[in-house]
């Protein structure tokens, strides 16, 4: 079981770039950085991740809330979680210093294979769904939810001789941990556009939220395309309804591989199939 903290405490000051020299900038935004950097006077030449945030783009609550969440989910599932600190200052910010994961991002992946006359070859599809589905049912096992599952939130790791394509998640800045309930209604909206679930629309969080995620996913990976209408814009898509969607469906790709899109896209929540279900879903018989 998870031990939860009860209070915050405050975030120490000091500046992390004192002690790290930045090698890259990987993300560069107003709301914020990501550096890839290595440990000054270290030889070891182990890279690591500062995540910056203005304080004025910052929620303290939530910055903490992602820092607490990353100490405490399984190591398998997405980077560790060093240290938070303020910088001070008339420029303060937060910065946050997490492992590296080395590796290709889901959507550079794809963006491979969109830009050539090669599908991506449906193994390694199924392959790829099925290693993010389980982190997904850990993730629900220890009570946590994503909540912002996207391509450019999975890294595919270098495959080992058990799994062709061993995954990792990042960004928990939207991740919940269920404290027996299991809905929660929010303040705000979260997640992604085109990827968030149409309970995540209504500020309504469940521990099937992701697996609606993962759905979009599959079905960019399978179709490259999402499944909606085109009317649909990311102006409109918090008003999702289920005549909007428009699943794709091909005599191309497998009959299970398509019932298994179909099953994740539920409009219902509660009729939606939990991570445990669909892990012995007939897609995925021949890894299990």
């Amino acid at each position: 079981m998870i031990n939860r903290i009860k209070c915050l405490k405050p975030i120490p000051k000091d500046n992390l770039i004192r002690y790290y020299k930045v090698t890259e900038t990987l993300h560069e935004t107003s709301f914020g950085k990501v550096h890839k950097v290595l440990k000054r006077n270290d030889e070891s030449n182990k890279h690591f991740i500062i995540k910056e945030i203005p304080l004025r783009n910052a929620d303290i609550s939530h910055v903490n809330k992602e820092f607490i969440n990353l100490r405490h989910i399984p190591e398998n599932i997405g980077p560790k979680a060093h240290r938070l600190v303020e910088t001070g200052g008339p420029k303060s910010r937060y910065q946050m210093l997490l492992d590296y994961e080395e590796g290709l991002d889901l959507y550079e992946y794809f963006d491979r294979f969109q830009n050539s006359s090669i599908n991506i070859p449906k193994e390694n599809v199924r392959e790829i769904i099925f290693n993010i589905l389980l982190k997904i049912n850990t993730l629900n096992q220890h009570n946590f939810s994503h909540l912002d599952l996207k391509l450019e939130n999975i890294i595919l790791k270098k495959p080992d001789n058990s799994m062709v394509y061993p995954v990792k998640l990042i960004d928990f800045g939207s991740s919940y941990e269920f404290k027996g309930e299991t809905l929660k209604n929010i303040d705000i909206l979260i997640g992604t556009n085109y990827y968030s679930s149409p309970e995540l629309n209504k500020k309504l969080i469940t521990k099937k939220s992701d697996i609606w995620s993962l759905g979009v996913i599959a079905h960019v990976l399978l179709y490259y395309r999402y499944p909606y209408k085109e009317g649909i814009t990311s102006y409109n898509y918090k008003y999702l309804k289920s005549s909007d969607m428009d699943i794709y469906d091909s005599k191309d790709f497998s009959c299970s591989s398509n019932k298994f899109v179909r099953d994740c896209l539920v409009f219902d929540w509660e009729k939606r199939p939990s991570p445990s279900q669909l892990l012995k879903h007939e897609w995925f018989k021949e890894l299990l």
